[in-house]
């Protein structure tokens, strides 16, 4: 990856389809030591991996590890994560309807956190990614399939509200631990470098994140054809978003080292024209049933 050698200040775009080694290119960019660098992962195993392969020097976490260390300097409390905050804040409140759906209120809460969603009435400053309109909220409900009514909008607005509070004092979520040092004016550490592993399943609030890191250079890595967290929130155009946003240069990784010529042809058919076979591929073999059944 001469580029990034002769270029370190310019952004990059890895768009790396299945089975193409990405990891093994990612081993092959150049880290200097003097130029401070963040590789940020999906989840912790995907973490885990690039801990193992990077450069000691290169500082390795989740979304939500940096999230949650940013927040850990705002509450004078200890922070504490519970993943049962919502529900336990909703069981609180007084006067909840009968007919509650309690399972899809905890979640539209969860998806307006996402979404960047800061309730009308929030004292402490902040800095909303969507308007709390009804329009807003519509749209999530339709998105997520909710069953949710209008008339439950001012129950979630105040749980929302609350837990926006409790955040403060110290206790976090999941979700919080992306929506608040985002929407609430956190300071974020400063990077020269931000590697973005995976893409293509950023979220508009993770997409929000790396850019309050502000880094000189992201070098983004994905495959636009496995995005597949739409449901949770995530970007179905995450990878075009990086490439609007940063002017990248874009290398494609096109082929696969994974599978054999058979199936490689049949990708190729099915999704994925672009994609070639490695050196040492086998023949293989794709079968198909006449007809199926889950029996």
């Amino acid at each position: 990856m001469s580029f990034c050698k002769t270029r370190p200040d310019e952004s990059v775009i890895i768009s790396a389809l299945a089975g193409s080694a990405k990891t093994t290119t990612l081993t092959m960019l150049d880290f200097p030591e003097s130029r401070r660098t963040i590789a940020l992962a999906f989840n912790r195993l995907s973490k885990d991996d690039l801990r193992e392969k990077l450069p000691a020097h290169v500082e390795c976490k989740t979304l939500n590890a940096l999230g949650h260390g940013i927040w850990m300097k705002i509450p004078r409390n200890r922070v504490q994560v519970s993943s049962r905050k919502t529900f336990k804040i909703l069981k609180g409140m007084k006067d909840l309807p009968s007919d509650l759906p309690w399972s899809d209120a905890i979640r539209a809460v969860g998806a307006a956190k996402t979404a960047g969603l800061v309730p009308k009435g929030t004292k402490p400053a902040s800095r909303p990614l969507v308007p709390d309109s009804t329009q807003t909220w519509l749209q999530l409900m339709r998105r997520y399939e909710f069953d949710i009514t209008i008339s439950l909008l001012p129950l979630l607005r105040k749980v929302l509200l609350q837990s926006i509070q409790e955040s403060f004092a110290g206790l976090l979520d999941f979700a919080d631990q992306l929506y608040m040092p985002v929407c609430f004016y956190a300071s974020y550490p400063a990077y020269h470098t931000v590697l973005v592993d995976e893409a293509q399943d950023l979220s508009p609030i993770q997409h929000k994140m790396v850019e309050l890191i502000n880094p000189t250079r992201v070098i983004a890595v994905g495959d636009p054809k496995q995005a597949i967290y739409a449901w949770r929130g995530a970007c179905t155009n995450s990878m075009e978003l990086f490439q609007e946003q940063l002017h990248a240069q874009e290398f494609p990784l096109t082929m696969c080292f994974r599978c054999s010529k058979a199936v490689v042809k049949e990708a190729k058919k099915v999704r994925v024209p672009e994609m070639q076979w490695g050196p040492s591929a086998p023949r293989g073999s794709v079968e198909s049933w006449p007809s199926w059944s889950p029996e």
